[in-house]
């Protein structure tokens, strides 16, 4: 009986093929995401049953692409977004070019596709800052002004720069908390959690839209540029003809004298947040616990959005998430001083949304 044997370099090239062709046919099978769907420098890759879903939002993200590349001119030639609904987590990897956008979050849920797009489009703004910079944007002292150059980048694209609004009430806040400042926004992430967010981005956006208004719009993209070449101080003195400290000054006197409006709509009034119930209990020498249950038909409210100024201490003070069972609110803890007597006090209780929707409220509490 005779066999047939194939020549080894046959045998080979069939078996390196056939491990080539595994390599690099789409995962549908196996891991159930696709690559197919592509627009010129977006590729996208998201579960095959979101399919329809990738290629309705990728004509977005390539246009997203175009305009963040026209600002910045080092757009990564092709950009690969990631897509989950089994993660929350935004991120982006600018060595390789690659963004993944968590959807598992409230606000993925409310609106899916502007949250992919917004969420996408500002890491594709640190993906083109970091180019322009050659990766020196990212250093611990300039990274709250990537974080806030990639806000406003984003508002740009969706003309929606009144949502920066927000980001002046929060700047006005931390000021009130001491939380701003050069010195200050050099540690993050430590203080944030390393969060991309209106939140973070707020002491850098504000810084630079001030900046914007010295030396206008080009100077901003000078400003990165010249990080590559020298340390934020120098850079600064470098773009701006003006002291890193006279800067920082002016930028924190600004914030300071900040008349924050009692309203702002960015978006609708629907989406805005809303102020159910707010219960206070506590004594004198000890803490009040404030629980604020609020709405949020947007699913974009962070408690780190929300502030409460007390009136007789002037503290400003920062929300934390709580729950009790399946009931959710947001706590602040305001002290109180030992010398306090009873009486009936004034809070001013403020929320901004990640959409830029600014609520204030004023609420009092009573003290036996």
């Amino acid at each position: 009986m005779v066999m047939f044997r194939p020549a080894l370099p046959l045998l080979l090239t069939v078996i390196l093929g056939s491990c080539v062709n595994l390599f690099l046919a789409p995962r549908d099978s196996a891991g159930q995401v696709t690559d197919r769907v592509i627009s010129e420098h977006i590729r996208v890759r998201l579960p095959t049953e979101r399919e329809n879903f990738g290629r309705d939002a990728v004509v977005d993200l390539e246009q997203c692409w175009q305009f963040i590349n026209r600002a910045v001119g080092t757009m990564p030639r092709r950009v690969l977004v990631v897509v989950s609904w089994g993660s929350a987590d935004i991120s982006s990897e600018y060595e390789t070019g690659t963004i993944s956008v968590g959807m598992s979050g409230p606000a993925g849920a409310t609106d899916p596709k502007f949250f992919l797009i917004h969420s996408a489009g500002r890491e594709m703004a640190r993906l083109g800052l970091l180019g322009l910079s050659e990766g020196r944007a990212d250093r611990q002292e300039s990274r709250f002004l990537l974080e806030g150059m990639s806000e406003l980048l984003i508002h740009e694209y969706e003309a929606s720069n009144r949502n920066v609004e927000g980001a002046w009430v929060i700047a006005h806040m931390l000021e009130g908390m001491k939380r701003l400042g050069f010195a200050h926004q050099a540690q993050w992430p430590a203080l944030d959690g390393g969060q991309h967010s209106l939140l973070t981005a707020a002491p850098g956006a504000t810084f630079l839209i001030m900046c914007r208004e010295l030396r206008g719009r080009d100077s901003l993209f000078r400003l990165f540029d010249a990080l590559k070449r020298s340390n934020l101080q120098d850079a600064l003195s470098t773009v701006f003809k003006s002291s890193p400290a006279v800067l920082e000054s002016t930028w924190l006197q600004r914030v300071r004298e900040y008349d924050i409006p009692q309203d702002v709509t960015a978006t609708t009034e629907q989406d805005a947040p809303t102020l159910d119930t707010v219960t206070a209990v506590g004594s004198a020498g000890s803490s009040l616990q404030v629980r604020l249950y609020m709405k949020d038909r947007a699913s974009d409210l962070l408690p780190e959005g929300i502030f409460v100024q007390d009136t007789a201490s002037r503290q400003t003070l920062q929300a934390r998430a709580g729950a009790e069972g399946a009931t959710r609110f947001f706590a602040v803890d305001i002290p109180i001083e030992a010398g306090r007597g009873a009486g009936t006090y004034e809070m001013v209780i403020t929320a901004v949304d990640e959409s830029g929707n600014v609520r204030v409220w004023k609420k009092s509490y009573s003290l036996q």
